[in-house]
């Protein structure tokens, strides 16, 4: 759910000036800063600078010398400044506020149809996408020699309210909706001392939750291509490659050298410990001697979980579950879909049976002769 972090807000007369970032920003979170001033036109209100690149969200005026406005969004980078710089004409007077949200999407805004010259303010109706959605709306008015001050709509909390010596004020209110309903106009009210603003106009910001269908964090080399149907949040501390395209979600741990590939629908489970080489085909038994360096390949069409501790190159394609237990050296018979160690598939040797027993004899009972180093007994 999008959430209102804080905001800081700066006025000034003159060609430039700064604005802090607000308390508490960290990466990722979306910034939104407003711009208002009473001279020149809404193109010589410049892009802000500092950090990482705005994104001109709406440029307005209402005429020479009236009240003009500008906004500009973007998400913080990992080196934000303490500062933000402001541009404008020379002769006006210019009012900013900042907003940082955190766990937000790309703001939605609506416009006013025109200015007011008026002490109530209105702000346009706004529609969220859904309830929790955080509403912003700020006001910029020019005053002539008024000193101004602003009360929000009710049921909003003011997070700005600042002018620009007896000129330019803006003001800044938020709320969290309920639902997904329009929201409808919301005025402002301005107290004025000297006079009534000459022009004044609103605007109104829908905020909604950010997309986090995936999070991937890798402490190893990497470079990541994720094909998904929703927002990605990714994360790479070092470097690695991992390439993941499924219909159901894929865990992947990798703790030190791996290629994986994994095109999956269900579920099987590979573990290796040492090294060998299998090479699987079910329907008969198979005895399988593993003593050094592994390649374990396994078709499916189940569910695919992956595991690595060492280097290791897995293809996987199978019609049943498999179960595949490697440690060392061992002997391996898989009969249908159930992998065991040889020993428990046909037993301990029987009396009669040497170390060089044929697994065919064991499992008949028969005993089977041994020749010595020496020629053959007649």
């Amino acid at each position: 759910m999008p959430t209102f972090r804080s905001a800081s807000q700066a006025a000034a007369t003159g060609t430039s000036f700064t604005a802090s970032k607000p308390a508490g920003t960290v990466q990722g979170d979306l910034l939104i800063a407003f711009h208002s001033a009473d001279s020149g036109s809404a193109s010589e209100l410049g892009t802000p600078t500092g950090g990482a690149s705005w994104l001109l969200l709406v440029s307005r005026d209402e005429g020479s010398s009236s009240i003009l406005t500008r906004i500009w969004y973007k998400y913080a980078g990992a080196a934000e400044p303490a500062t933000y710089g402001f541009t404008q004409p020379s002769i006006a007077d210019g009012a900013v506020g900042i907003v940082a949200v955190s766990d937000a999407a790309v703001p939605v805004v609506t416009q006013p149809s025109g200015s007011v010259s008026s002490v109530t303010v209105p702000t346009p109706s706004g529609t969220p996408q859904s309830a929790g959605d955080l509403e912003v709306r700020w006001i910029g008015a020019r005053g002539a020699n008024a000193t101004l001050s602003s009360t929000p709509p009710a049921t909003y909390t003011e997070r700005v309210d600042i002018q620009s010596r007896t000129y330019t004020i803006g003001s800044m209110a938020t709320k969290q909706v309920a639902n997904s309903s329009p929201t409808g106009v919301q005025n402002f009210t301005l107290s004025t001392s000297g006079g009534t603003p000459t022009f004044a106009h609103g605007f109104t910001i829908n905020i909604a939750a950010g997309s986090t269908s995936i999070t991937l964090t890798e402490t190893a080399a990497a470079a990541d291509a994720l094909a998904v149907s929703a927002g990605v949040q990714l994360r790479d501390t070092v470097t690695a490659i991992d390439a993941l395209t499924a219909q159901a979600s894929v865990g992947l741990a990798e703790t030190v050298t791996a290629v994986d590939a994994l095109t999956v629908q269900v579920s099987t489970t590979l573990t290796d410990t040492a090294t060998a080489t299998d090479s699987i085909r079910t329907g008969m038994p198979i005895g399988l001697a593993e003593t050094a360096a592994a390649v374990d390949a396994l078709t499916a069409r189940a569910a695919v979980g992956l595991t690595e501790t060492v280097t290791a190159v897995d293809a996987l394609t199978v019609t049943v579950q498999v179960a595949l237990t490697e440690t060392v050296v061992s002997a391996d018979a898989l009969a249908g879909a159930r992998v065991q160690d040889i020993t428990a598939v046909l037993g301990a040797p029987k009396r009669g049976w040497s170390a060089g027993t044929s697994s065919a004899a064991r499992a008949t009972g028969a005993p089977t002769r041994r020749w010595s180093a020496g020629p053959p007994h007649t």
